[in-house]
């Protein structure tokens, strides 16, 4: 599952990855220096940021967050992540779930969301709610 091997909380990570995949949820791990950051940026993105470096932004992000801290990031295509530093892994490790979405997509909204978002406008700014939480796995 990557993150490094050994960890203690192995089984219940895989347990848990697993159920999120079960439900269609995409579950990864991402480690610096960050070169799988655009496997979790999804094909609308892609298709609306062809020009952000991904890893960049990754880095910033993620050298921002901090231990036992659940965040819940959405961004300006209505998608929702939950984003957690892994403890006691060899790399700097985070857990990434997402990209999911609660709110229905129809076209109406597609459209919108591209229109204000543009290759012309490339806001590509994520919003960020922190969770300050002890993990005990």
């Amino acid at each position: 599952m990557g993150g490094g091997s050994g960890m203690k909380y192995d089984s219940t990570l895989k347990f848990f990855t697993d159920i999120m995949e079960s439900m269609q949820i995409e579950v990864r791990i991402i480690e610096d220096p960050y070169e799988k950051v655009r496997e979790i940026a999804s094909g609308i993105r892609e298709i609306a940021f062809q020009l952000i470096d991904y890893e960049r932004y990754a880095y910033r992000f993620f050298s921002s967050c901090e231990d036992n801290t659940i965040y819940k990031v959405f961004d300006e295509f209505l998608f929702n992540y939950i984003i957690l530093k892994l403890p006691e892994t060899e790399k700097t490790s985070y857990l990434v779930i997402g990209p999911y979405t609660m709110n229905p997509w129809t076209e109406n909204v597609i459209l919108t969301r591209y229109s204000k978002n543009s290759p012309t406008s490339l806001g590509g700014e994520m919003n960020c709610k922190k969770h300050k939480r002890t993990l005990v796995l």
